[in-house]
C-alpha cells in the first residue's frame, strides 16, 4: 500500500504521519499479528484518503482500503487480492 501511496499520491505529509502515529499508539492489540497489521493499514488508508483533494477522498479511500484489507470495490470492480493475484499478508 505504501508503494501505491507513493505512486498515486506522492507521499504522506508530516501532519498526516503524526496523525497516523497517534492512531497507532491508541490501537489496542488484538493478539493476532495479521489483524493488528490490517488495523494499522486501515489507519494509513483512511488518514491518507482524508488528506487527498476533497474531490477524490472517497476514490482514494476505496483504493487504499481494498489494498489494506485485501479486497474491495475500486471503480466499480471487485478485487480479492489473494484470490486474483496471490497477494496477502504472510509472516516474513
Amino acid at each position: 500500500m505504501l508503494l501505491d501511496i507513493k505512486v498515486q499520491n506522492g507521499s504522506i505529509r508530516d501532519v498526516v504521519k503524526a496523525q497516523i502515529r497517534k492512531d497507532f499508539v491508541a490501537l489496542q492489540p488484538s493478539g493476532d499479528a495479521n489483524t493488528d497489521e490490517v488495523a494499522r493499514l486501515r489507519i494509513i488508508a483512511n488518514r491518507r484518503a482524508e488528506a487527498a483533494n476533497p474531490k477524490w477522498v472517497e476514490d482514494v479511500r476505496a483504493r487504499k482500503l481494498a489494498i489494506a484489507t485485501g479486497e474491495g470495490a475500486v471503480h466499480g470492480r471487485h478485487y480479492d487480492l489473494q484470490e486474483q493475484y496471490g497477494l496477502g499478508l504472510t509472516a516474513a
